[in-house]
C-alpha cells in the first residue's frame, strides 16, 4: 500500500470533488485487496470517466453535507434556519437532475447507473421550500397567509410612522429648531436633530 502510494493517489483525487462530502467521501476509501471488490469499483471508476468524457456528467454543484441539519432538525423543538432550508432544497435538486441523468445511461453504463437506484429525491418537499423561502435564505412574504398579513401590516405601520417623523422634522425646521427637516436611526430609535438652544423646549 505505501509502494503504491495510496494515500498520495487519494489526496491527488481530492482536488477533482465539487463537494466537500465528497472529499471525505474519498479520504475514506479503503485499500482493496479482494479481487471482486476491486473489479466492481473498477467498473464503476471506468463508467463514470465514460459519463465525464462524454461531455455531460451530472452536476453536483452546490451540494452540502447535511448530516448536521438532519440530527438537529430530528430533535424535538429544534428548527432550521432559511438559508440551511434552501442548502437542503439545493441539495434535493442535484439528487433529482443526478438521478435522471445516470437513469439516462443504463442501457450503456449498467453499473453506474444502479447508483440512480440508491438516490431518493423529494419533490413536493423540494417545491415547498423554494415556495416559502427565497435563495438568501429568507421567508417570502406569501410563505403563508398569516404572514403576509402581518408583514403587510407592518410595511403600512412603518409608512405611517415615517410620514409622522418626517412631518415633525419639517415642523421642527420652519421653527428653526432644527437645520434640516430630517430624522435618523440609532440603535434601533429615530432621532430628529435638535439645535442644542432649543433641545430643552422639545425634552
Amino acid at each position: 500500500m505505501e509502494k503504491l502510494e495510496f494515500s498520495k493517489l487519494l489526496s491527488i483525487l481530492v482536488g477533482f470533488c465539487q463537494t466537500e462530502i465528497g472529499e471525505k467521501y474519498v479520504l475514506d476509501i479503503p485499500f482493496y485487496s479482494d479481487p471482486s471488490a476491486l473489479e466492481k469499483e473498477y467498473k464503476l471508476v471506468d463508467q463514470a470517466r465514460v459519463l465525464i468524457l462524454g461531455g455531460n456528467p451530472p452536476s453536483l454543484h452546490g451540494a452540502v453535507d447535511l448530516r448536521s441539519h438532519l440530527v438537529r432538525a430530528s430533535k424535538e423543538g429544534s428548527m432550521l434556519q432559511g438559508k440551511e432550508l434552501r442548502q437542503i432544497s439545493t441539495f434535493l435538486h442535484v439528487v433529482d437532475s443526478t438521478r435522471k441523468r445516470l437513469l439516462k445511461e443504463k442501457g450503456s453504463l449498467v453499473d453506474i447507473s444502479e447508483v440512480a437506484y440508491r438516490l431518493y429525491p423529494d419533490p413536493v418537499l423540494e417545491y415547498n421550500i423554494n415556495n416559502s423561502v427565497d435563495e438568501e435564505g429568507n421567508v417570502k412574504d406569501d410563505a403563508s397567509k398569516e404572514l403576509h398579513r402581518i408583514r403587510l401590516s407592518l410595511r403600512h405601520l412603518r409608512s405611517s410612522l415615517r410620514k409622522k417623523l418626517l412631518n415633525i422634522a419639517r415642523s421642527f425646521a420652519d421653527m428653526e429648531y432644527s437645520d434640516e427637516d430630517i430624522f435618523t436611526q440609532r440603535d434601533g430609535r429615530f432621532v430628529i436633530p435638535i439645535k442644542a438652544d432649543y433641545k430643552h423646549k422639545v425634552s
